[in-house]
């Protein structure tokens, strides 16, 4: 007979797969009893499989256990939102399991709290290991019955009864009897704890110092080796399987019901619930293998994430509970976790998350080290290591914080973990402050303070060096040594590293120093790819970036071609994905790249590439270096005609600058200084896509959005717009005199174009115009040197667009081609900016 729970009843039938009217009876009781859920179902099914009894006999199982009894008693209360049959069902089959394998039962307690997905057959491997391990430490407190201490607590006490019972009997001091009683049982163990001979002191005072030796309590790396543990393993991966408390869809990995998980988590109580989750915590830091320079190790890693963050989660419950060295576990292991997570994924919202619950715990652990000091007489070595661990973890902490452009308190994380470094002693606490250093001056380059920047990263070389020096006189440079030495990589990577990044302010300085960049950027590649054998496809490939950049600016479009992709292929080798903040710089660059050579349907690919990434990695929070792709191909957008798409993507820049400006509000005047002058070029952009339209109000309205940035600009004092005399002295001092001439010559073509001059006075100023070319091009003839050709050509340009004759006279009637001229004039202020001259249009 077909019913709703028909497949129910098939399910539930006896093992010899004859299904009676009263097996049929049953099942349907059975799956009323349940509530029709499919969890509970699953595991009546599984159990009525495997211990092969009818409906009838396991609903007289499910009455019998219905209340739970033993497993869950008065933790019932927790869990009264769900379904009772659930509770019941996992009761029956918990019981079973039991009597089956222990061990497999202590494993299902542990995986409760892990992530409920993921769960491979190698976690309940170690799992399976640490349960071994606690027994074998929770004997090791009994082992003070074999020593010398045992025997004279023992003697002693036996003497002094037997003393107290002869003045009993003998009516000796009978009123101090009940007196001397007491003493008898407790004054050799005063005794013994006085002595500091008892060994429960002495192991705690040795688990203490174990700290600050290892930061962990227990050593894991002793000689002992368990055995060949496969077929236990085994077995109890299948006891779970079959009764369907796990779900294997693939081979070795397997997931947990969220509502089993955390009806087994309330079954146990708070002891119980605390030493699963420090098992969970030894299991996972054995499985994290995480390494920064070894991409190999990142697959396996990226498995373990949830994991880690459910546990942390659960750490938090057993505050009270948790061991020392389960807070120190877990606190090293989530600082690892955000630096993979920022590495590998760009993850830095929930790498932030994940670091301030590392510091808290960071924080803990120095209160009860605090404690711990004063209470056994300690050495401060153990409070140092612990500020020592709190310092790199407020680094990391402070470098996400740099990646989501919130600079302001990165600033103040990163002071924090400088000012503990400084106070501690010791030649490593320099070897951090290295690192640390570095990371400040690269958000000094983020906040445009580029003198500051420079200063930093220049004491973070020196202590570099220094200590690069030490090895090299010593011998002592091996891939073993030098490891984790710097940051978690070697020194040569670290020295690589910072070269890299002042290479970055050389680039970025006014005027850049492109010899001086590019010898910097040469020495950092030359030592990542002398790195012992460890090739990080990484930052040999940010690299290779600048590099190209250098190229690029310098018009050697075929060499920056060359370096640029080379740089995608390895980060694309890497990720194995294109989502990447590095790859979508690189993909910047080649857009940039192809618009130069007038491949715009190339250079369009790759920016809208390069946007697509960084809106999945950044998401809805408004980011500079998206509203700067939106600028780049409303840029592109215009020089091919559509202005309607670079109306829209200039407006979008112009949105998301107005959501980063009202979040500065309260910031550092630096970056509003330079938000205000992102808008200031955004809206000039807009402005001329107006004009091209024909839609003059809409310009009118721009230019007075345009006159009121640059007002606040004045008012702040940090830039300033001075009239076009002191703009052309300022210009004189920092650009030669072609370029001078050719800037001044393209701001009067525009103001002819923009119709800022009458008919008559445009023919004058065209007539200037003409003979400033001829000026020009006797200067570019004295200047052999330098790479003029784009300048040369953008200035052939404008003589095409004014139809001028052979003679270079005007022609009558006068005919302008508009679009080539402003093409032109664009083309020789993109050679000013590439040279390092600030261009900021006034029309």
């Amino acid at each position: 007979a077909a019913g709703p729970h028909a497949g129910v009843n098939e399910a539930v039938c006896t093992s010899d797969g004859k299904l009676s009217l009263d097996s049929e009876t049953y099942g349907d009781k059975l799956v009323r009893l349940l509530g029709g859920l499919p969890l509970a179902l699953a595991m009546a099914a599984a159990y009525m499989r495997r211990s092969d009894v009818s409906c009838r006999d396991y609903i007289k199982k499910f009455h019998s256990s219905k209340r739970l009894g033993a497993l869950l008693d008065h933790r019932m209360s927790k869990i009264s939102d769900y379904n009772q049959g659930v509770v019941a069902s996992l009761s029956v089959t918990i019981e079973r399991l039991s009597q089956e394998s222990k061990v497999a039962r202590r494993i299902l307690e542990d995986l409760s709290f892990v992530a409920p997905e993921g769960i491979s057959k190698r976690m309940v491997e170690a799992l399976m290991e640490e349960q071994r391990s606690t027994g074998q430490q929770g004997r090791v407190h009994c082992r003070f019955i074999k020593t010398p201490a045992f025997f004279f607590y023992l003697g002693s006490t036996m003497f002094l009864l037997l003393l107290v019972g002869v003045m009993y009997q003998f009516k000796i001091f009978a009123a101090h009897t009940t007196i001397f009683g007491l003493l008898s049982t407790f004054l050799p163990a005063l005794i013994w704890v006085y002595c500091g001979d008892g060994e429960w002191a002495s192991t705690k005072r040795d688990s203490l110092h174990t700290i600050i030796r290892n930061g962990s309590l227990i050593d894991h790396s002793g000689n002992s080796k368990q055995e060949d543990d496969s077929d236990e393993i085994d077995n109890a991966w299948n006891l779970l399987k079959t009764y369907c408390l796990l779900i294997v869809r693939q081979r070795s990995k397997a997931s947990m019901h969220r509502l089993l998980q955390e009806v087994m988590r309330n079954s146990l109580s708070p002891k119980e619930r605390c030493h699963s989750v420090e098992r969970c915590v030894s299991a996972l830091e054995k499985l994290w293998t995480f390494e920064t320079d070894d991409p190999s190790t990142w697959q396996d890693s990226g498995m373990l994430l949830e994991h880690i963050k459910i546990v942390a989660s659960h750490i938090h419950d057993q505050e009270g509970l948790a061991s020392l060295e389960c807070l120190l576990s877990t606190a090293n292991i989530l600082t690892s976790a955000a630096v993979f997570m920022t590495m590998a994924f760009n993850r830095f919202e929930e790498a932030h998350k994940v670091l301030k619950n590392a510091v808290q715990l960071r924080r803990m652990v120095l209160r009860r080290v605090d404690k711990a000091v004063r209470q056994y007489d300690l050495d401060k070595s153990m409070k140092q290591n612990g500020l020592r661990d709190l310092a790199v973890t407020l680094r990391s902490l402070g470098q996400v914080l740099r990646y989501r452009g919130l600079h302001g308190e990165a600033g103040r994380i990163l002071q924090e973990a400088i000012h503990i470094q400084q106070r501690l002693p010791g030649e490593s606490m320099l070897k951090e402050q290295a690192v640390t250093l570095h990371e400040l001056g690269v958000l000094n380059f983020k906040l445009q303070r580029l003198d500051d920047a420079k200063e930093l990263l220049q004491e973070s070389l020196k202590i570099k060096r220094n200590e690069l020096a030490k090895q090299s006189s010593n011998n002592t440079i091996t891939l073993k040594d030098s490891k984790n030495i710097m940051g978690g990589v070697t020194v040569q990577r670290s020295i690589a590293a910072t070269l890299h990044q002042l290479g970055v302010v050389a680039l970025n300085s006014k005027p850049p120093d492109y010899e001086l960049a590019q010898q910097l950027f040469k020495e950092a590649l030359k030592l990542e790819r002398m790195h012992h054998g460890y090739s990080s496809a990484v930052r040999t490939a940010a690299t290779l970036t600048q590099l190209g950049k250098v190229a690029l600016r310098l018009g050697k479009l075929d060499s920056a071609e060359k370096l640029l992709k080379e740089a995608l292929q390895n980060l694309t080798e890497t990720y194995k994905s294109e989502v990447h903040v590095n790859i979508a710089s690189v993909r910047h660059q080649l857009g940039q790249l192809f618009q130069k050579r007038g491949l715009y349907d190339e250079a369009a690919h790759q920016l809208r590439q390069a946007l697509r990434v960084r809106l999945k990695v950044y998401g809805s929070s408004p980011n500079a270096e998206v509203a700067r792709n939106f600028h780049e191909i409303g840029r592109l957008e215009s020089k091919r005609g559509d202005l309607t798409a670079a109306e829209g993507h200039f407006t979008e820049q112009r949105n998301m600058l107005k959501t980063i400006l009202r979040s500065q509000k309260s910031g550092r005047r630096e970056n509003i200084h330079k938000t205000l002058e992102s808008q200031v070029s955004c809206l000039c952009a807009l402005k001329g896509v107006y004009r091209k339209q024909n839609r003059m109000e809409k310009a009118k309205s721009i230019a007075g959005e345009i006159s009121e940035l640059r007002q606040a600009l004045r008012g702040r004092g940090d830039a300033k717009f001075p009239k076009a005399a002191r703009r052309n002295s300022e210009l004189k001092q920092r650009a030669p005199e072609y370029l001078r001439l050719s800037l001044i010559l393209r701001q009067q073509v525009r103001k002819v174009l923009l119709g800022k001059k009458s008919i008559m006075s445009s023919g004058s100023v065209l007539g200037e115009v003409i003979q400033r070319l001829g000026k020009i091009r006797t200067l570019l003839q004295r200047t052999p040197t330098k790479d003029l050709k784009p300048l040369l050509k953008h200035l052939k340009g404008v003589e095409t667009a004014l139809h001028l004759g052979s003679g270079g006279h005007l022609p009558i009637p006068m005919k302008i081609d508009k679009k080539l001229a402003f093409t032109a004039c664009d083309g020789i202020r993109d050679f000013a900016r590439s040279n390092g001259v600030v261009v900021n249009d006034v029309v």
